[in-house]
């Protein structure tokens, strides 16, 4: 059963890529930053970031066309603050209050 459940949530999850290649263009997306249905799928409703995204694989580099964006920063956020704070920038992926 724990062998099962496991697998489930491994392939449930993709693992962070290791380059932008193939990436999705979020800054330029439906909603800019703001994730919705269409470019977070399968993913779209699930209320905890990081039980798919690894902070240790996430926020790796920058892909925007955006010099400024620090992602060592907004690493450090989310280590410090949770994945609550994930919401600021990509918005409630459709998960409602």
């Amino acid at each position: 059963m724990i062998r099962a459940l496991s697998l489930l949530l491994l392939t449930a999850c993709d693992p962070e890529p290791t380059s932008c290649d193939g990436l999705p263009d979020v800054i330029h997306g439906p909603a800019g930053l703001e994730l919705v249905a269409a470019d977070h799928h399968p993913g779209w409703g699930q209320e905890r970031c990081l039980s798919c995204h690894s902070i240790e694989r996430m926020h790796l580099r920058n892909c925007t066309d955006i010099p400024e964006v620090d992602v060592a920063a907004i690493r450090d956020l989310v280590d410090d603050q949770g994945e609550d704070v994930c919401s600021t920038c990509h918005g409630d992926n459709g998960v409602q209050p």
